[in-house]
């Protein structure tokens, strides 16, 4: 058998392994567009499906190619049997875990995955069980045996064929497929650039469910060419200059402060706002009787990341990357600095991941305590109450500090000691990988999770107590937070980071201010109006604007504008429901108009038309700290 026989015979075979891989695939990653394609129109429908098999046929060429070009070498057989089941195998996990993900938080596997899995403390946050990584390598291995199998075989019956001096016979069906790739790739980008040009979001919308999709627009090429205007959506361009930061915008000016209060700032992480009862919180519950409660506050964020960041930089989670990529602390922690305050930051886990220690912590890195040396993380909570109840007794205390002390154990799975469980029954195990199994159990997990932050409200009122037993309460604003909450599957969703529900982002606010009677606060507030609140406070004189994105938290004027944010999105908040929109170039087009129940909304084009004139400020908002 001569080398170009072999070489001919080995790109037939892998023509049929490529068709055969591009079938499972398209099965695997069926579910980016299940549930979308049953909503949407007929032409949307048409459009997911082409989208599909044309984004996952094009991959499946792609990683076909060096396959083909191996088949050229001498020991190419050897070679394309390493690496084709490789190469594929790795494919298939990685369409799968994508699917899952998109599922689960309604964005692709994205820089959020690389951040979590290169990031010191990222990937123990994933909080995967030992059954997880056994089920997940026990698939590997069965999927690279079969694709080892498979083309073993294929490239075995080319070689007998050719070893008799026999061609392959035409492949009617590699044409079919072939000509079938072709068409539905015409379809996908005539379908997306007619609908892009004309502006009909209905459509275009539905490209986020593609991985990796890249978008054919030809709106300057209709107006060069055959002069048709292109309907305009309103967009909100948030591309600022890179690590280009104008914070604060202008210089503060200070005042000496009235007095210099102890300040302590407790965050159960997911606590949403219903969490926050008698029965579930008994002690925050009776402390917030002392307190200013706040009915309708919402998180900056639907994750910790940007709930946090919203807390002490009082700005729109879209300067995340920019405070990262400079490191840059907030002006909260400086002044706190300026002052003589003392620091006392205590938290069971790393504060790597999110990256806090090179963000709102960052001028206090050698000041932290975050990395409790218990085994398990209730045994680190425990500790973590103890070195603040031992601080609280020393002489540290006695000077003006601030703490930070953030809970975790309330974030899933939702820990808690087997023998605090008021809420029964619960589910023994929650596990990410199973999510979609676990909605008939839907009360039980609910369960579980109040029993872990029933077990938070014990150790926070341990925290109280301890000023209270050394003489510290009357002279210690206090606040109590969630950082963003969690949703149950009430619109399709489990956990957070996955949408701008009420669920993920309406949570408690408790503040004690031992000078201010106890009241329920029932306007609109936000994380972000924390820093203008403590800021004057502090002896700031300047206008909030040069420094915030917020207002007051007493100052009782109608929000015009709420923005909570995510990994590479944010949403405009308002009567009308949300406006949503990108904030990493990937999603910097295009806007969804959804309403409160985070469903399409009905009179979306209304919405925008009455909200258009506003879009401008809030563009000025994303970029007011960047320099232009």
């Amino acid at each position: 058998m001569s080398s170009s026989s072999s070489s001919s015979t080995h790109r037939r075979a892998l023509s049929t392994f490529c068709l055969a891989n591009a079938v499972i695939a398209v099965l695997i990653g069926h579910g980016f567009i299940a549930s979308m394609a049953s909503q949407t129109s007929a032409l949307g429908w048409v459009y997911l499906h082409s989208a599909l098999v044309a984004q996952i046929g094009l991959l499946c060429v792609l990683l076909t190619l060096p396959l083909a070009l191996l088949a050229y070498t001498r020991a190419g057989r050897t070679a394309i049997l390493v690496l084709g089941p490789l190469l594929f195998t790795s494919f298939h996990i990685f369409v799968y875990i994508d699917r899952m993900t998109y599922a689960m938080f309604r964005f692709h596997i994205n820089g959020l995955a690389y951040n979590v899995l290169t990031t010191p403390g990222g990937f123990d946050s994933l909080r995967l069980s030992q059954g997880d990584f056994v089920l997940f390598a026990v698939v590997c291995i069965g999927g690279l045996a079969a694709e080892f199998w498979l083309l073993r075989g294929l490239l075995r019956r080319a070689d007998e064929i050719a070893a008799v001096g026999a061609r392959l016979p035409r492949s009617r069906l590699i044409a079919v497929a072939a000509a079938a790739l072709v068409v539905c790739i015409l379809a996908d980008k005539a379908i997306y650039a007619s609908a892009d040009l004309r502006g009909v979001d209905s459509i275009t919308r539905l490209a986020r469910a593609i991985p990796l999709y890249q978008p054919l627009t030809v709106k300057r090429l209709a107006h060069r060419f055959v002069n048709i205007e292109p309907v305009e959506r309103a967009k909100v361009d948030i591309i600022g200059h890179p690590s280009s930061l104008a914070y604060p915008s202008h210089p503060l000016e200070f005042r000496e402060p009235d007095q210099r209060p102890n300040i302590l700032w407790i965050i159960l992480d997911s606590w949403r706002f219903d969490a926050f009862t008698p029965e579930v919180t008994p002690n925050i519950w009776e402390f917030s009787r002392r307190a200013q409660v706040f009915e309708n506050h919402l998180a900056t964020g639907n994750a910790t990341r940007f709930g946090v960041f919203g807390m002490f930089y009082g700005l729109h989670g879209s300067y995340w990357h920019h405070m990262l990529a400079e490191q840059r602390g907030p002006v909260l922690m400086s002044r706190l600095k300026e002052l003589g305050y003392g620091f006392k930051i205590i938290t069971p886990s790393p504060l790597t991941f999110p990256e806090f220690r090179r963000t709102v912590f960052v001028e206090l890195r050698d000041r932290l305590d975050d990395n409790m040396p218990g085994e398990t993380l209730l045994e680190r909570h425990v500790e973590t109450v103890e070195m603040f109840e031992s601080f609280a007794a020393s002489e540290d205390a006695q000077n003006p500090f601030f703490s930070f002390i953030f809970f975790d154990s309330s974030h899933a799975p939702y820990d808690f000691p087997p023998d605090h469980a008021p809420f029964k029954p619960y589910i023994e195990a929650v596990s990410y990988s199973s999510m979609s199994r676990l909605a008939a159990k839907r009360d039980q997990i609910i369960n579980r999770y109040w029993n872990s932050l029933h077990y938070l409200d014990l150790l926070t009122e341990r925290v109280l107590d301890a000023l209270r037993s050394n003489g510290l309460l009357e002279n210690t604003i206090i606040l109590i937070a969630g950082d963003h909450g969690d949703e149950f599957n009430e619109h399709g969703f489990w956990g957070h980071n996955s949408a701008f529900t009420r669920e993920q982002i309406h949570v408690p606010l408790i503040l004690f201010l031992p000078d201010r009677e106890p009241r329920r606060i029932p306007w609109v507030t936000s994380n972000q109006d924390l820093v203008p609140t403590f800021m004057p406070l502090l002896g700031t004189t300047n206008p909030a604007e040069h420094y915030s994105n917020g207002q007051s938290l007493f100052d009782p004027v109608r929000r015009t504008r709420i923005v909570a944010c995510g990994w590479d999105e944010c949403s405009w908040i308002s009567d009308d429901g949300h406006i949503i929109f990108g904030t990493q170039t990937h999603r910097a087009w295009g806007l969804d108009i959804l309403s409160h129940d985070y469903k399409p909304h009905p009179e979306a084009e209304d919405v925008l038309a009455r909200r258009s004139p506003e879009l401008g400020s809030l563009a000025r908002d994303l970029s007011a700290f960047l320099k232009r």
